[in-house]
């Protein structure tokens, strides 16, 4: 549409109406083309200069959910833009919002966004903010118990004795079938991390 009047008129300096030649559809074409070609080249770049300011636990959360998705577990070039997003943030921020990923309610990519985001915990390694017993709760209602690399980290963090302690106490409160079953296989995980 917009060719087809670029190709019948062009206003010019003192606004007379000129017929433009054939070619300006052409031209009108290429242009477009060259634009979606420039987006697709700068989208990643937008990506970097979005991570590049300090993030907070709510951003940290956010952007890794996206790039598991987006990218999943292989290592990319903009892998690094987030590494260094997250850990310019300030500590407090980095567990908060690492962590964060494992309260988020996810159908699609559960497993693939958690796996993403345990490696990241035990590279990064921020500190914990909370305690064991919080930390192994936080992980209950919607953690996929594939994605191991969370309880490496927290052992890393914790220790495996405090982690097994804090299991126990929890054990002492009232869970669901469900949550016993995931701290079974959060006991399972810390025996087979002998790293």
């Amino acid at each position: 549409m917009v060719a087809a009047k670029l190709r019948t008129f062009s206003c010019t300096p003192n606004k007379t109406l000129l017929a433009l030649p054939s070619v300006a559809g052409t031209l009108t074409r290429g242009l477009a083309r060259f634009a979606r070609i420039l987006a697709h080249v700068l989208a990643p770049q937008s990506l970097v200069l979005s991570l590049t300011d300090v993030m907070n636990s709510a951003e940290i959360t956010k952007a890794t959910i996206e790039f598991a998705v987006k990218h999943g577990l292989g290592k990319r070039p903009e892998l690094k833009h987030l590494y260094n997003a997250i850990t310019s943030s300030p500590k407090h921020e980095r567990y908060k919002g690492l962590m964060g990923v494992f309260a988020v309610q996810m159908r699609e990519d559960r497993l693939k966004v958690q796996t993403f985001t345990g490696r990241l915990l035990l590279k990064i390694n921020p500190k914990a903010t909370e305690r064991c017993e919080e930390a192994i709760f936080r992980l209950l209602p919607h953690w996929d118990v594939s994605a191991e690399e969370v309880v490496f980290y927290l052992r890393k963090q914790f220790g495996k004795e405090n982690m097994l302690t804090a299991i126990n106490n929890l054990r002492a409160g009232q869970l669901s079938d469900l949550d016993f079953a995931q701290l079974d296989t959060v006991v399972h995980w810390l025996g087979c991390c002998e790293r």
